[in-house]
């Protein structure tokens, strides 16, 4: 686990500069290199073989380098595969497969690697670059003035400067709440997009994995026992380490089967739970689980006066995302530092795998009804009480006239809108109507289309491989890098193994989506696993409980700068006027909504002013 980063011809000064800015992801050495006209490095936060993992690792004739940073998790079946052919290692870390690996399968390499990885590759004066299919390992780059990568946005600024924001983004992340890669917020940094790579002696990028639907499975019930053997298999792949892990738990299945299989296989690590003092919390339920499985919990509350640390959390991400809810995640990484732990697991990609969210389960049903049915319904969202709503809708904090008009409008407009918005309308912050009353025409663009994903039967097929291909990196993944490498530690995935993934695109939608629950089969392979009162249990709104006064209280500061003649105003992007109703009506309600969008408005204006 490190951070790389090189570029052609750059020189020592220069990646001094890159290690410098990026030391925090990792403390435990470094390397550079300036081969062949390209000027390489890396810092290494050690994990594997703590005393002999040294980067670079370099072939048994010399000819090839390679700097990793990530995970392997196959490793062991990788090396003897190569052992077989002739290869010899010298350490026991998992990158160090990767220069024989090149030799044998070229490219080929990047399809059998099971784990989450970027990575460069040097035979000669060529390099490749990769990045493994989930995207859970960032890399970043800049091809306007010769070719310069790294791991954060930080290591390419303190090479080039100060990076221009590009406005056409804006329109993209008010609605998604994120800037769908390979864009970025700013102009000339691009990321290499998730399951490709880089060749420097064609100057391309290719796909090397793309997400598609295989051949079906047709036994619900061998399905299941399937899905419980791989799912051992991702845990104990995940597990291998030469540094102690702590574990991430709520009261939710994912993580709760997580804790649950760790333990199974013999290990009893500290486990982290995160509390915020809404009516959701679940950090008791947490506590009261790990005590079951004998394992120690602490638990941790995220208090409105942690908003104060939203710069430094800003400044972290690099990239906007537009929730609050990444101050959660630096407290749970700053934590897991605090107790001397450098590897932190979760139960991340199982909702977008099996189809947990509750948008999700939505669509699935609206896409049951008839355009009457669907327009009946808007009729009585509007006419509902707020509060019988908020009984009925899963949706956090008080659903409010605000989340109420939204979810009526989206209903009476579904039969005539694009399968793109069928999908997406509920969770978007900003409806297309909200962004034309907030920014500048010249920056608003057209709705895009839904990709294709091959073998994809349904609009909810297509918006599931949707949410793996963009949602997951753009949005779940970059939470939890960003904000533990900030506090040099390393957050592992168990549930996005290489096989579980290819296994979820061959089950038939049905045995994802009911219209009466989600994570269908993922909940009846955790019921053999773990008690029906926790893989039964629905998905609790994971919030900072902006409808309290005392979080209001501290976030408004950060609104009021955002918002002033000299923040967002100044910029000529906006609508003054749009600007200020969004501040007057969130003023006057104080409803969870307009302050979710005042939030993602605060976090934009930190991002462009650093």
């Amino acid at each position: 686990m490190c951070a790389i980063f090189g570029g052609y011809q750059l020189g020592r000064e220069s990646l001094e500069k890159m290690s410098a800015a990026m030391l925090h992801r990792g403390p435990d050495g470094r390397a550079l290199s300036e081969e062949n006209g390209w000027s390489l490095g890396m810092n290494r936060l050690a994990i594997m073989d703590v005393q002999n993992g040294q980067q670079p690792f370099i072939s048994n004739d010399g000819r090839v380098r390679a700097y990793c940073n990530g995970e392997i998790y196959n490793w062991q079946e990788l090396r003897a595969e190569l052992e077989k052919k002739g290869h010899t290692f010298h350490t026991q870390c998992d990158c160090e497969v990767i220069p024989a690996g090149w030799q044998e399968w070229g490219t080929g390499l990047f399809l059998k690697l099971n784990g989450m990885f970027a990575l460069v590759i040097q035979e000669g004066d060529r390099i490749v670059l990769a990045r493994d299919r989930c995207g859970q390992k960032p890399l970043y780059y800049k091809n306007s003035d010769g070719f310069i990568f790294s791991s954060e946005i930080r290591g390419l600024r303190a090479v080039t400067g100060r990076a221009e924001v590009d406005p056409s983004a804006l329109h993209e992340y008010f609605m998604l709440r994120y800037v769908s890669e390979p864009r970025t917020l700013y102009r000339d940094i691009r990321m290499l997009p998730a399951g490709s790579y880089y060749e420097s002696h064609t100057n391309e990028i290719s796909s090397y994995w793309r997400p598609e639907f295989s051949e079906r499975l047709h036994s619900y019930e061998d399905a299941v026992d399937q899905l419980e053997s791989l799912t051992q298999e991702a845990v104990a792949r995940t597990l291998k380490s030469d540094v102690p892990s702590a574990v991430y738990l709520s009261a939710g299945v994912d993580s709760s089967l997580l804790a649950q299989e760790i333990k199974n296989q013999g290990a009893s690590p500290q486990t982290i739970s995160i509390g915020f003092g809404a009516d959701s919390d679940e950090v008791r339920e947490a506590a009261s689980f790990a005590a079951s499985l004998g394992m120690p919990n602490y638990s941790v509350q995220c208090r409105a006066e942690d908003l104060s640390s939203l710069p430094r959390v800003a400044a972290q991400m690099e990239r906007p995302v537009g929730d609050l809810l990444t101050i959660a995640f630096d407290k749970l990484a700053s934590t897991t530092h605090s107790l001397g732990y450098k590897v932190a697991i979760g139960g991340e990609g199982a909702d977008e795998l099996f189809g947990g969210y509750s948008f999700q389960k939505s669509h699935a049903l609206f896409e049951s009804l008839g355009p009457i049915v669907t327009k009946a319904a808007a009729l009585g969202v509007k006419s509902a009480p707020v509060g019988l709503l908020d009984k009925l809708a899963a949706f956090p904090a008080h659903l409010g006239s605000s989340g109420r008009a939204k979810v009526a409008d989206f209903l009476w407009g579904y039969a005539q809108a694009d399968e793109w918005w069928r999908g997406i309308g509920l969770r978007t912050l900003f409806t297309p109507v909200e962004l034309a009353d907030l920014l500048s025409p010249d920056v608003l663009e057209s709705l895009p289309d839904l990709p294709h994903y091959a073998g994809a039967q349904s609009d909810v097929e297509r918006h599931l491989c949707y949410q793996f291909d963009g949602w997951l990196q753009d949005w779940s993944l970059i939470r939890q890098d960003k904000n533990a490498m900030a506090h040099s530690v390393e957050y592992r995935a168990p549930f996005l193994d290489t096989q579980l993934i290819d296994f979820s695109f061959r089950l038939p939608i049905e045995w994802k989506l009911s219209l009466r629950l989600d994570k269908r089969i993922w909940r009846d392979m955790a019921g053999k696993r773990i008690a029906a009162n926790v893989s039964g249990r629905a998905k609790q709104p994971f919030y900072l409980p902006l409808e309290q006064e005392a979080w209001r209280r501290v976030l408004w500061p950060w609104i009021d700068e955002a918002l002033s003649p000299n923040g967002l105003q100044s910029t000529g992007w906006f609508l003054e006027d749009g600007l200020q109703r969004l501040r007057k009506k969130a003023e006057l309600t104080n409803e969870f909504l307009p302050l979710k969008q005042l939030a993602s408005l605060a976090i934009l204006y930190l991002h462009i002013s650093q």
